[in-house]
């Protein structure tokens, strides 16, 4: 029978209802996706770009039009025992995904009034505190924006064994961070963060951390094999991890995970599909509403950013672009895992893909970027775009680090860099990609190749005190503060490489001096000087060795250190490095004071004299390194 549009139909309200309301939108339109080339795209594309990665297995989602459009499952998950991956069994790490569904169910407390996104984080921590500093607390809201302002900490995210795990009190208690700058200027990723947000949840529930996440939201949405804690039960079908190194490929151990909320979750294709319907339908599967609305409005809308032209942070996401479009974005890694989720605003389009290989998510980026552009691509704008009068762009120039970098931690490898050179008129070379001004400090880059993967996002901004200096640049990926060039990593190697040339031409010029001693047979003490020059000499060489020797052991134990190598605790080749710090450090003590008395005495002459002094110098400038990198925090 038909039914006239004059005539009662409760689901047609319902459908109104939600349209209006703009709840369950997404499932009500039509997907923009070409489904069966999709699903071609799945099997092709996605498995030819993981086979090259090296990845042994895989998964990879899609969804639209409020179902499941690709649910593709590949390869192994094990190696030696060759089982197949499984879209309903086999779990992957989701590492940082993790962190949308901690999100998702803390502002499900908030919508509830248990939480405050904006009260003193202190008072959902129990006896454990964060100190004031800057005088201002720290937030939920800042947590969840990555904005709280902690120093980087790497250490001790996992445990090898069951026996290494801390509670995630202890490990926020034991690796607290310190906070290096007030909450909410910009964004810049931490971990901690997102495990203290968790933890807030946990004492305020008063349930351990991943029963509230399986109570209030794995159940519920029918993701029955995912876990925050899996058990020996659920951790058989666990994928094994792979870390690729310089095109080696090796097999990891189990592990486990002490940060829960930022990176515990393990999870299936089959449950994070779930998840994805419930992010673009906010349905469950049994037709209820997956979350209030004002949860997924919080999740998918801009909560910070320090220009209205330059994507930002909404909770849990990173907002980018992908083809023109903007794209909500999580990645994840972790010690043999990459994973990526993404949710494409205006459509009600979702993606999840996960690997059992750790290779900097290289292929997770590729995969992502060709389907953006195959599947969500803007299309190309008509005519010419209005044409800004460009302002000179020289105070831009400079060499920037990233922020996510430590800075009262233990520091071994160098902080990324992006070099930053004027092109042209109101045009930059950022990180090897052209960008042209938009007016102000904001700039877009010029191209978007569907294969290429830059460092940066389309959109950056410059930050300063004013007009004339800026010291920030912040990205779509993190923000990046200004060095002058002696903190630049090309003055620091050099740096490195000038000491240890003073200290082999100190070791050959005081060899050689002994050897013609010894051959003329001037080797008796005639003056009370030549004993002091005698223990000065000796006492430098045996440093200048010690030093070399130093030096030699760290570059090795830090170039030879796996990925996440901190993950787990102190590396013991660091440890033992570490452990020549003090001898370094008294032993420089003793060279100022044997200088001092070198130039007192008038001991050999001038030119030999000022030698003595560059070597004690150069002996400064490795005390120096040592404290720079916190060295004495590994002991």
């Amino acid at each position: 029978m038909r039914c006239s549009v004059r005539a009662f139909n409760p689901l047609l309200w319902v459908v109104i209802f939600l349209a209006a309301s703009g709840i369950g939108l997404a499932a009500a339109s039509a997907s923009p996706l070409d489904e069966p080339a999709v699903r071609h795209f799945a099997a092709s594309t996605v498995s030819n770009l993981l086979a090259e990665a090296q990845a042994p297995g895989g998964v990879f989602v899609v969804v639209g039009g409020g179902h499941v459009v690709a649910l593709q499952a590949f390869g192994v998950s094990d190696l030696t025992t060759g089982r197949a991956v499984s879209s309903d069994e086999t779990l992957f790490r989701a590492a940082s995904v993790s962190k949308i569904l901690t999100t998702a169910v803390l502002l499900e407390q908030v919508d509830a009034g248990r939480l405050d996104l904006h009260a003193d984080i202190n008072e959902y921590l129990g006896g454990f505190q964060i100190p004031p500093a800057f005088g201002r607390p720290v937030t939920l809201h800042d947590l969840l924006t990555h904005s709280a302002g902690f120093d980087v900490s790497r250490q001790r995210y996992g445990a090898r064994t069951t026996a290494d795990r801390l509670s995630l009190g202890d490990y926020l208690r034991e690796e607290r961070p310190d906070r290096l700058r007030p909450p909410g200027l910009f964004s810049s990723y931490s971990n901690y963060g997102f495990g203290l947000a968790g933890y807030a949840l946990q004492q305020t529930s008063g349930t351990p951390f991943d029963e509230e996440m399986k109570h209030r939201l794995l159940d519920p949405l029918g993701m029955e094999h995912s876990s925050f804690s899996p058990g020996s039960e659920q951790r058989v079908h666990l994928a094994t991890g792979h870390q690729l190194v310089r095109g080696i490929r090796t097999a990891l151990q189990p592990d486990y995970v002490n940060i829960t909320p930022a990176a515990g979750l393990c999870t299936t294709a089959a449950d994070m599909s779930r998840f994805l319907l419930a992010l673009t339908t906010n349905r469950r599967p049994d037709g209820s509403e997956a979350f209030p609305h004002d949860v997924l409005k919080k999740m998918t809308t801009t909560q910070l950013a320090v220009d209205p032209r330059v994507p930002g942070r909404s909770y849990g996401f990173e907002q980018t672009s992908l083809a023109g479009r903007p794209v909500l974005l999580q990645t994840g890694q972790w010690p043999g895992f990459n994973c990526a989720l993404l949710l494409f605003p205006g459509t009600d389009c979702g993606l999840f893909l996960a690997y059992n290989v750790c290779d900097e998510f290289k292929a997770g980026e590729r995969i992502a970027r060709v389907f953006a552009h195959r599947f969500i691509a803007a299309p190309s704008p008509d005519g010419p775009g209005p044409v800004i009068a460009m302002a000179p762009t020289e105070p831009f120039v400079g060499t920037y680090q990233t922020l996510r970098f430590p800075r009262k931690t233990l520091i071994i490898a160098d902080a990324d860099e992006v070099e930053v050179v004027r092109s042209g008129a109101g045009e930059l070379t950022i990180a090897g990609s052209d960008y042209h001004g938009l007016g102000g400090a904001v700039f877009e880059r010029a191209a978007e190749p569907e294969e290429a993967t830059p460092r940066l996002g389309r959109r950056l901004v410059f930050l300063g005190s004013d007009d004339e200096s800026f010291d920030r640049l912040v990205t779509e990926g993190g923000a990046y503060r200004r060095v002058s060039w002696w903190n630049t990593a090309a003055f620091r190697r050099a740096r490195s490489r000038s000491v240890a040339v003073v200290f082999i031409s100190a070791l050959v010029l005081w060899s050689t001096m002994a050897a013609v001693r010894f051959t003329t047979g001037r080797t008796t003490v005639k003056r009370p000087g030549d004993r002091v020059a005698r223990v000065a000499t000796v006492s430098a060489s045996a440093f200048c060795l010690l030093g070399l020797v130093f030096q030699a052991s760290f570059a090795l134990a830090a170039n030879h250190l796996p990925p996440f190598a901190l993950s787990y605790g102190l590396p013991d080749s660091i440890v033992r490095v570490a452990a020549l710090a003090p001898l370094i450090l008294f032993g420089t003590a003793g060279l100022v004071v044997l200088n001092v008395a070198v130039w007192k005495m008038r001991l050999w002459n001038l030119a030999q004299r000022t030698h003595y002094t560059v070597v004690v110098f150069a002996a400064l400038l490795l005390c120096f390194e040592i404290f720079r990198r916190n060295l004495l925090s590994a002991l």
